[in-house]
């Protein structure tokens, strides 16, 4: 087969385009439609009829298949649940930038034929064609360019003059090994600086713990763990600084046209606001910032910005840093946190270290700091430009400005929240900030919640640090079987799971769970409760964080809650979840009036301190409030209503789905007496209303598990209406037995009159509540249905592969199992799964 010419790449490419397309099995009228405006020339007008033509078609036709297939695994996975038009949106807009890509013989050889260079160079060659993505589907689009880059890299020793361009790949060789030489040789005088070495060892001393401020109980576990033991790679969003000036200065920022045209073709009208962001990138955070020096990274509280920046500081001492960030092991870490500076003034370069190393600076060598910073190998990492009082600001502002205009090829990276970064008067956006930060081309990233994934991660990594002196000793468990229960309560509870998007809450639910020796679910009221006061009170007080006068004083913790209380009430009355800042301004102005506090203190002000240093309130869109986690509106709005002795109102709202949290809060919180009434209200509505019998009476024993202290009558009465209900008659139902929480375990018990498919609804419901006491259960219908050959348990247990540790139950059904008489086929599948269980 002759080979391709890179002559005709200019068609090649275009060709590959619409082979790709054709790869999905996509409609060739719309992919013309999207080629032809950008193709300038095709195939027939550059190749000459016949054999070559043929050849090259069948060539390019298997080269897109290849692509394919490296594509596609990119759009699985139950995480993901990428739409088919979402799919073809990205499949279309990669065919475009091939297009457009206008590959030749000489930028191929200018590429160095290096893969991540061509994948640079085809997202330059279409810029905005994923501008109207998600950041999920941005983030796909990006790794399908990186395939497609290696595929063709790959592809290029069977391409025509390949040989010619040899010399560039011997350069570009040359060129690595002259920057590792660069690397070391800044190695070796550093291991000649005697100071580097006690520098660097004590950064790693001091930065090397997870700090988590707020309780006591929480501070105590989490204060000690490594923090490289538990670090996780967090992701973030980014935009560059000009994009983001763009954006901020027009109110009609333009949509590529083809981008436009491919969501008009693929996407239904009313596309979801994550949709509308102009987020460019989502990537991991070490990917994001390995070649770039100027960097703002923006979260919430409790988002990890700290433990980043800490992170970052400790990998630099140590020497640690892998992969992509390899070359940033030569760097000085210099690590400033905001907070602790004195009030009058900041810091020189000369005083950097003994922010960390206060005891070492006396042996510092002259100019020793500004060396680093002239040589582009300082990492200066300022952390907390919220967390300064407003009118210190302005002159921050001229610091940093100082530090980058006089060592510029120093690696700068500033973090804060998003919403901390107010003008001096607390009325509006610091603009001057805004446009340094494009001025001087800093990359602004976003860190993002954290996905299932993270979440598990994080509780592994978390337990897998915690001491040997901290496990439990009665039962004894080991870290990893406790991390293991955590993280099937998390999956399993949806109110909980939403809290552990942030390292900040997710380490304060280990440390509960710990503490409570893993009986979460039932101290989840506690666990709301101790959230709200950590990041309303004690967070701040305990990082030693002054409030300016731009912020309320004289409130107590009764004054906040209160305020919060009604905000959230209001919204859950109004059935919505974001109010305009008019009105939630104006809500807390009539609040106040109630309250005896001083006249001085508005409504915005109250908003802006939740918002900006409790972050219980968020700002995710301009003009628009809503509350940092539905679970905490729910919590608040039960208390308010229990408070304010409403509990009819409440009631009222036991059919709607969107108050069910709220309910079963409120048996949590309320006396005796109202969570009596409340329990058979449920019951009794439910016996009147036989359409929603099964929701309400699962509702009632849904409420068990926070009302721990039930009237023996009114709980034998729930009790005795939801066995009533049993076995799960479809799996609609079994779905709301799963919603009931733990306390509906023991409503599953085995019946020997249960036919196969009741037994089989049963064991679904069991696992799909996957309690540590439903596994028994399990095991025992495993027992009792094996000998059956119904295989009920190879099908609801296979169903239970993806979302639980199938060793778990498999290891407890095979002890079942061992003492049954079974036949030589049924040991035979006893031990097919004895072998899945290890």
């Amino acid at each position: 087969m002759p080979p391709l010419m890179l002559s005709a790449l200019k068609v090649l490419m275009p060709t590959l385009a619409k082979a790709l397309i054709d790869a999905f099995g996509l409609k060739a009228k719309l992919a013309n439609d999207l080629l032809k405006k950008t193709v300038d020339v095709t195939a027939g007008e550059l190749l000459k009829p016949g054999a070559e033509s043929a050849t090259v078609t069948k060539k390019v036709n298997k080269m897109a298949q290849q692509m394919a297939a490296d594509i596609r695994p990119l759009f699985a996975g139950v995480e993901r649940r990428v739409q088919s038009t979402d799919q073809e949106a990205v499949i279309w807009t990669l065919a475009e930038t091939l297009a457009k890509a206008g590959l030749t013989q000489a930028s191929l050889a200018d590429l160095n034929f290096d893969a991540a260079a061509l994948e640079k160079h085809l997202i330059a060659a279409n810029p905005e064609a994923d501008r109207d993505f998600s950041a999920d589907l941005s983030g796909i689009y990006q790794q399908a360019v990186g395939l497609v880059s290696q595929r063709l890299i790959e592809a290029a020793p069977t391409l025509e003059g390949f040989e010619l361009s040899v010399a560039a790949k011997t350069l570009s060789q040359l060129e690595e090994i002259a920057a590792q030489y660069e690397q070391e040789k800044v190695l070796a005088k550093q291991r000649t600086d005697e100071f580097v070495g006690r520098y660097r060892r004590a950064v790693k001393d001091e930065l090397n713990r997870l700090e988590i401020f707020g309780l006591p109980e929480t501070y105590k576990l989490t204060n000690q763990h490594n923090l490289s033991a538990v670090y996780i790679t967090l992701f973030a969003s980014s935009e560059t600084g000009v994009e983001a000036k763009m954006r901020r200065d027009s109110d009609n920022w333009s949509v590529h046209p083809s981008a436009k045209q491919t969501r008009r073709l693929l996407k239904d009208e009313d596309s979801s606001a994550n949709e509308q962001e102009h987020r460019r990138v989502l990537e991991q955070v070490d990917k994001a910032i390995y070649n770039c020096r100027r960097i703002v990274v923006r979260g919430g509280a409790g988002a990890g910005k700290s433990m980043l920046m800490q992170w970052l500081a400790v990998q630099a001492a140590s020497q640690n840093f892998v992969g992509k960030l390899l070359p940033w092991n030569t760097k000085i870490p210099f690590f400033i946190r905001l907070r602790n500076l004195p009030k009058d003034s900041f810091p020189a370069p000369e005083a950097f270290p003994g922010l960390v190393a206060r005891n070492l600076t006396a042996r510092m060598p002259d100019a020793w700091v500004h060396g680093y910073l002239d040589s582009g190998q300082a990492l200066v990492l300022v952390d907390g430009v919220d967390e300064l009082p407003k009118q210190r600001r302005t002159d921050l502002l001229a610091w940093l400005n100082s530090l980058v205009r006089d060592f510029p090829a120093a690696t700068y990276i500033i973090t804060s929240r998003p919403s901390g970064l107010k003008d001096v008067l607390g009325d509006g956006v610091w603009q001057n900030w805004e446009d340094w930060v494009v001025e001087n081309n800093f990359l602004t990233l976003t860190l993002e919640p954290m996905n299932a994934e993270r979440v598990k991660a994080f509780i592994d990594k978390w337990h897998e640090a915690l001491p040997a002196s901290m496990l439990p000793r009665n039962p004894p468990r080991t870290s990893a079987q406790m991390a293991q229960n955590l993280n099937r309560q998390l999956q399993q509870r949806v109110e909980l799971r939403r809290l552990a998007a942030t390292p900040l809450l997710c380490a304060m639910i280990c440390a509960l769970h710990q503490a409570r020796q893993e009986a979460l679910p039932s101290a989840r009221l506690e666990l709301y409760r101790d959230c709200i006061d950590m990041l309303l009170n004690r967070r701040d007080q305990g990082r030693n964080i002054d409030l300016d006068e731009t912020y309320p004083t004289g409130l107590n913790e009764a004054h906040k809650i209160e305020l919060l209380q009604s905000l959230a009430l209001k919204m859950m009355r109004l059935n919505v979840s974001s109010l305009d800042i008019g009105r939630v301004d104006k809500h807390f102005d009539d609040e106040l009036k109630r309250t005896g506090l001083p006249d001085t203190i508005r409504g915005n002000q109250i908003r802006e301190l939740f918002v900006e240093r409790a972050s219980l309130l968020r700002e995710p869109t301009t003009e628009q409030v809503d509350f940092a986690h539905r679970t905490f509106q729910e919590y608040l709005a039960a208390k308010a209503m229990l408070d304010d002795d409403s509990l009819e109102e409440l009631l009222q709202q036991a059919e709607n789905d969107q108050w069910r949290e709220a309910l079963i809060v409120a048996a949590g919180q309320a006396r005796p007496r109202e969570r009596a009434k409340l329990l058979n209200y449920l019951i009794d509505s439910g016996n009147e209303n036989p359409e929603k019998c099964n929701y309400l009476h699962l509702l009632a024993v849904a409420c068990l598990e926070t009302a721990t202290s039930v009237d023996e009558d009114v709980r034998a009465r729930v009790v005795a209406c939801a066995k009533a209900l049993m076995p799960p008659k479809d799996d609609d139902e079994v779905a709301m037995v799963v919603r009931a929480g733990n306390e509906a375990v023991p409503l599953l018990n085995y019946k020997e009159h249960y036919d196969a498919s009741e037994a089989s609804r049963c064991i679904d419901a069991l696992i799909g509540l996957g309690t540590p006491s439903a596994i028994p259960l399990i095991a025992t219908y495993a027992k009792a249905t094996f000998k059956s050959r119904t295989y009920l348990v190879s099908r609801a247990i296979g169903r239970g592969w993806n979302v639980f540790d199938r060793g778990v139950y498999l290891r407890e059904i095979f002890s079942q199992l061992q003492s049954l008489d079974l036949s030589a086929t049924q040991v035979s599948d006893v031990s097919a799964l004895s072998q899945l269980s290890q």
